[in-house]
């Protein structure tokens, strides 16, 4: 890897969408980004060149019962290592919108187990954000058509939630580097209803992603699957 003095990020999924508006805002703001992407010739494009849903059910996007609200179950498929045919954490027939939204509880889960087991000992700061709903990225590709064109019509008229991928891109990159971001542990949000100039704030996250048991549960599974404990 090439040697820098400027701070380093490493952004996943930074070759389009949300990531890459994050990895311009950086690049801005003087930091030096390693884009971690699937898509070497799509990366190098992106290079060129230079949608989010919440699973918090806090916000109001979390509460949304389309395709259905997250939830992880007792973590069955988890135990049982995802072998076929299990497709879900809760064990149950695979739904690509839930699925989606279970995975962002679980980053929200270890994103608190990390804050708990190295935030004291290391001076790291583990956050997690909702930047607003970001209904127009390659995200919904496979959802119906007509779903694509209502979706953001409707955040954006309806639910006033919409952001725009390099507005949510900005957002991020503010969490990952300005220093009213520092202190760890929380869930940031601008609010599910947008309003020209208003401020983040700490939002509170639900009982499931709060829950130490769960998250060191998910911790310990998450490892075991990964043969990771030693690391």
């Amino acid at each position: 890897m090439l040697k820098t003095d400027l701070p380093t990020v490493i952004v996943t999924g930074a070759s389009s969408g949300v990531g890459l508006y994050a990895t311009q805002s950086l690049v801005a703001r003087g930091w030096h980004v390693v884009m971690a992407c699937r898509d070497l010739d799509k990366t190098r494009s992106a290079c060129e060149t230079l949608g989010t849903v919440t699973a918090n059910s806090e916000e109001f996007g979390g509460k949304v019962p389309i395709p259905a609200p997250a939830n992880l179950g007792d973590l069955s498929g988890l135990k049982a290592g995802f072998l076929a045919p299990v497709a879900m954490i809760d064990g149950r027939p695979f739904k690509p919108g839930k699925a989606y939204k279970d995975s962002k509880l679980c980053n929200m889960m270890m994103s608190r187990e990390f804050h708990r087991r190295y935030h004291d000992r290391t001076g790291i700061v583990f956050n997690t954000l909702y930047p607003g709903c970001v209904a127009d990225t390659a995200l919904f590709r496979d959802t119906p058509a007509l779903f694509r064109t209502i979706f953001p019509w409707f955040q954006k008229n309806i639910t006033k939630g919409y952001v725009s991928q390099e507005l949510a891109g900005d957002r991020v990159a503010q969490v990952v580097a300005d220093p009213e971001f520092g202190q760890s542990g929380l869930h940031w949000s601008w609010g599910n209803r947008q309003r020209a100039g208003r401020a983040p704030f700490a939002q509170p996250l639900s009982e499931q992603a709060i829950s130490l048991e769960r998250s060191a549960t998910l911790w310990t599974l998450s490892e075991q699957l990964t043969d990771s404990a030693s690391i």
